[in-house]
């Protein structure tokens, strides 16, 4: 990850929550990574 803000979902199915928040993100140019972590999912 590179940018100072990070949106970090626990699964994929999240994203359409947090898909508002990153169109909130692009609407003011702010620079984000986005990231599915899940201890459960991928517990390497």
């Amino acid at each position: 990850m590179t940018s100072r803000i990070s949106v970090v979902m626990g699964s994929k199915s999240d994203w359409g929550y947090m898909q508002e928040a990153c169109k909130l993100l692009d609407k003011f140019g702010v620079d984000y990574d986005k990231q599915v972590i899940s201890a459960h999912r991928m517990p390497e």
